[in-house]
């Protein structure tokens, strides 16, 4: 499974709104939108990610949300 098919099925299962998306530095790049202690754990998730994935680093920062209840996997994004 790749690595944002994994985070969108783990962020439904949380109940977390948002999106994740690839760029073209094949870096992975996600908003999170939901109960904090939601949130936190999957962040602490991300770290490892899904079978066969390699996370070198994660970097995580405040985001405004854009108010869509779901969340999306959206189009890779230049650097």
């Amino acid at each position: 499974m790749s690595y944002r098919r994994w985070l969108q099925s783990q962020a439904l299962d949380r109940g977390i709104y948002g999106w994740v998306r690839n760029r073209t530095d094949g870096s992975v790049e996600a908003l999170l939108h939901g109960d904090a202690r939601q949130v936190d754990d999957m962040v602490r998730a991300c770290r490892h990610g899904p079978d066969l994935a390699r996370v070198d680093k994660l970097h995580s920062e405040p985001a405004q949300y854009d108010g869509i209840e779901d969340f999306r996997i959206e189009q890779t994004v230049p650097v």
